[in-house]
């Protein structure tokens, strides 16, 4: 199984990513600078509980965003990814972010009331309907944290794996012959001033390993990147060095099992998408056995043993996220008729939607 074959590509229709990412190094946030409170003129942070209607408030202020004539990026759960985590909508410089606050990507306020309010859900939820379930809402949290505690073991082991097989390419590169190619290549692009910036279109979630379309669909060429030996990601590191150099504006997509791969680059002035993390059909390919020498043939053994271990791992961690699933949606089941969601219109008419 190749690396892209894990994926499956998941239509947005929006540009979008993923808030954060479970990964072989733990959860990971974005480290995108509009999701900071400095690069904000308001931010709301939403506390509530799952089914509480966080994400179906956020898709309401997007849609709005859009129709009121703002630029929109919306941020998926990379545990849930039907699920918004967050939404930034900017127009003439002025920027809202709206986000969710709640675990495991906890967020608090750092400018209080000057730059940012919390939209509290729990006003509108039957706090006694709630205690009278307290025995099921604990035992449901457990079981749904012990999956994820099992994923994320997995996924550490997985990653490596996948180092070790990775070092079997990496140590075999050519990196004269990869250097030469990246600066070529790099110098096809024209200059922006720009640079490099890390986003994350891909996840292991509870409903399986995903990618979504935000580069594959605005992109006017694509390169499906041919893996050999692992070495695709040292292929387009030296890629988006080589751009960094020319200041050419690039986004960079980082891989859930280990973090510190680049899985994916989309040069933004030229849309022109390379990628490992799914094969698009009639793209044009990229071969990276090019840049590895036979040294790697020597280590054969080793590559396709960790490499089949890593796959495995994956697998693993995809199935305790399929548990935790259920747990998830059994918890929503119990927060969601305990909402007063006529009350949380209101307040989001109130304090939400009127930010726009």
């Amino acid at each position: 199984m190749d690396h892209c074959d894990r994926y499956s590509l998941r239509k947005t229709a929006r540009r979008s990513f993923f808030i954060g990412s479970n990964t072989g190094d733990g959860f990971k946030l974005s480290t995108d600078p509009g999701l900071s409170e400095d690069n904000n003129e308001r931010t709301v942070i939403m506390k509530g509980g799952p089914g509480t209607g966080k994400s179906t408030l956020m898709k309401t202020f997007a849609d709005r965003a859009r129709k009121a004539g703002y630029d929109v990026v919306e941020y998926y759960c990379s545990s849930d990814p039907d699920s918004l985590d967050a939404v930034r909508a900017v127009r003439e410089g002025r920027s809202i972010l709206v986000c969710d606050g709640t675990s495991p990507h906890v967020k608090e306020m750092k400018y209080p009331g000057a730059a940012s309010t919390i939209f509290d859900l729990s006003c509108a939820w039957d706090e006694r309907r709630l205690e009278s379930e307290r025995g099921r809402i604990e035992a449901l949290t457990g079981r749904k944290r012990e999956c994820f505690d099992r994923a994320g073991a997995a996924l550490r082991a997985a990653c490596e794996m996948s180092r070790l097989a990775r070092s079997v390419g990496t140590s075999s590169v050519d990196t004269a012959k990869l250097s030469g190619f990246a600066e070529r290549c790099a110098a096809a692009f024209r200059r922006d001033e720009g640079g490099r910036r890390d986003v994350i279109t891909s996840a292991i979630s509870m409903s399986g390993a995903v990618t979504l379309d935000t580069h594959v669909s605005r992109a006017q060429e694509t390169v499906f990147v041919e893996d050999s030996f692992g070495s695709f990601g040292a292929v387009l590191s030296a890629m988006s060095c080589a751009l960094s150099d020319r200041r050419v504006s690039h986004e960079v997509a980082l891989c859930p099992e280990d973090p510190s791969l680049v899985e994916a680059l989309y040069v933004v002035g030229a849309r022109k998408l390379y990628t490992a993390a799914v094969m698009i059909p009639g793209a044009k390919r990229l071969n990276c056995a090019r840049f590895v020498t036979c040294e790697a043939k020597k280590h054969r053994t080793l590559y396709r043993f960790s490499k089949k271990s890593a796959e495995s791992l994956v697998s693993c961690a995809l199935d305790h996220l399929a548990e935790a699933k259920k747990y998830h949606f059994e918890l929503e089941s119990i927060y969601a008729p305990s909402m007063d969601f006529d009350k949380v219109g209101r307040l989001a008419s109130e304090k939400l939607y009127s930010l726009l």
